[in-house]
């Protein structure tokens, strides 16, 4: 199973580094068409110029979560998080400052609900404790992400609170 996730992952790379020049950086309302994990997802962009039928492969910037070699006895409990959060539901997509994308060619995003831009689900994970902040990349949010991760490890929320929490 991991394999053909991991096959379905690169197919859907491939396909969305065919399009990289079609995403335009600026907030837009994108569609969640597929989760991987907690973390990496499938966007559609409906307003944009290209295909609407295209989808990018897309993380959430700043967060790193369960999935294949990190964390993997609460992956599959974060992956079912992010599909009853995201997927098939038309979101709000913020661009950072530094990176736009990862390097194998993967958005990276934060992500909000579409009637309410300040409700930013990149911290969402952070503060249940569904995530960790990766420390060796920049972002705007970081240091603001880094006091939610200290809060929910202090009040063993989601990972925190799990036998396999990340060490850090």
């Amino acid at each position: 199973m991991k394999l053909l996730l991991s096959i379905v992952l690169i197919l859907f790379s491939f396909l969305s580094a065919n399009a990289l020049s079609a995403v335009e950086y600026r907030p837009q309302a994108a569609k969640v068409v597929s989760v991987y994990d907690g973390d990496t997802f499938w966007l559609q962009f409906p307003d944009s110029h290209e295909d609407s039928d295209v989808a990018h492969a897309a993380n959430l910037i700043a967060v790193d979560a369960p999935g294949d070699g990190e964390v993997e006895c609460e992956a599959e409990r974060v992956t079912l998080i992010a599909k009853r959060l995201l997927l098939g539901k038309t979101v709000w997509i913020e661009w950072d400052s530094h990176d736009k994308r990862t390097m194998d060619g993967r958005l990276l995003v934060y992500i909000s609900r579409i009637d309410d831009h300040s409700a930013d689900l990149n911290a969402l994970y952070i503060a249940q404790g569904w995530g960790w902040v990766p420390r060796k990349f920049p972002a705007d949010r970081k240091e603001q992400y880094l006091k939610l991760e200290e809060h929910a490890r202090t009040m063993r929320r989601g990972l925190w609170g799990s036998s396999c929490a990340p060490s850090l």
